[in-house]
C-alpha cells in the first residue's frame, strides 16, 4: 500500500503529460490459463504519444482477487521502449509477443504449483511512464512529465493434462457400457450371434 500511495503521490507532483500513448494486452480479451506451476503471460501492443518521446519505468498489480494463485514479473519496463529504452512520438506501434524464454512481451505470470484447477486471480496492471519532448538518450534536460496506463487481466489455473486424459478416459468407458446394455438382447445372445449365415 506504502509503495502504491509513494507513486501515484510521485505522479502527481510530476505532472501529466497532455497526451498518453495506448497499451493494449495481447491476449486483449478474456483470461490467459496455465497449470499449476506453469508460467503464462501476455504480448502487447503500445501506441506511441503524438507529440513527446516515451519510456515505461515500472508495473504495479492492483486489485488482486487472488494473489497466492500466482507471482507476476515484468518485462515491458526493463526494454522501457523500443529503439534505446524509448518510443518516439507518431513511432510505428511497438509490438511484442510473449516469449517466457527470452523475456519479451508485457510479462509473465508464473502460477503456484499449490493452485486449484479453476482458481481465478483478477486484477488491473499500473503501467507508469515518463515523457520528454526530444530524445531522452540525447537531449539532457528534456523531461515533460509522468504518467499511467490500466489494464485489466485474469489468469486462470487449469487441470493437467493427465487429469483431462483420465476424466474423458471415464467418459468414454461410461458411454461405452451404456451402448453395449442399450444392444444386448434379452436372450443374452450378443448381436453378432444374431446376423444370419448363409
Amino acid at each position: 500500500m506504502k509503495t502504491t500511495l509513494t507513486i501515484l503521490l510521485t505522479l502527481t507532483l510530476g505532472g501529466v503529460a497532455h497526451a498518453a500513448p495506448l497499451l493494449t494486452l495481447n491476449p486483449s480479451v478474456g483470461p490467459v490459463y496455465a497449470q499449476p506451476g506453469d508460467t503464462t503471460g501476455w504480448g502487447f501492443t503500445l501506441t506511441a504519444d503524438p507529440l513527446e518521446w516515451t519510456t515505461i519505468i515500472g508495473t504495479v498489480v492492483l486489485n488482486q482477487t487472488l494473489p497466492t494463485l500466482g507471482e507476476f514479473t515484468d518485462f515491458i519496463s526493463g526494454q522501457g521502449g523500443p529503439l534505446g529504452g524509448v518510443l518516439g512520438p507518431g513511432a510505428p506501434d511497438w509490438v511484442q509477443y510473449f516469449d517466457a524464454f527470452n523475456g519479451t512481451g508485457f510479462g509473465s505470470y508464473r502460477i503456484d504449483p499449490s493452485a486449484l484447477p479453476g482458481d481465478v486471480d483478477t486484477g488491473t496492471f499500473l503501467v507508469l511512464y515518463e515523457t520528454f519532448s526530444d530524445n531522452p538518450n540525447t537531449c539532457g534536460s528534456c523531461f515533460t512529465g509522468s504518467g499511467a496506463l490500466t489494464v485489466d487481466y485474469a489468469v486462470v489455473a487449469t487441470p493437467e493434462p493427465s487429469t483431462w486424459v483420465l476424466g474423458l478416459l471415464g467418459v468414454a468407458g461410461v458411454a461405452a457400457a451404456r451402448l453395449r446394455m442399450r444392444y444386448t438382447p434379452p436372450n443374452g445372445r450378443t448381436a453378432l450371434s444374431q446376423v444370419p449365415r448363409r
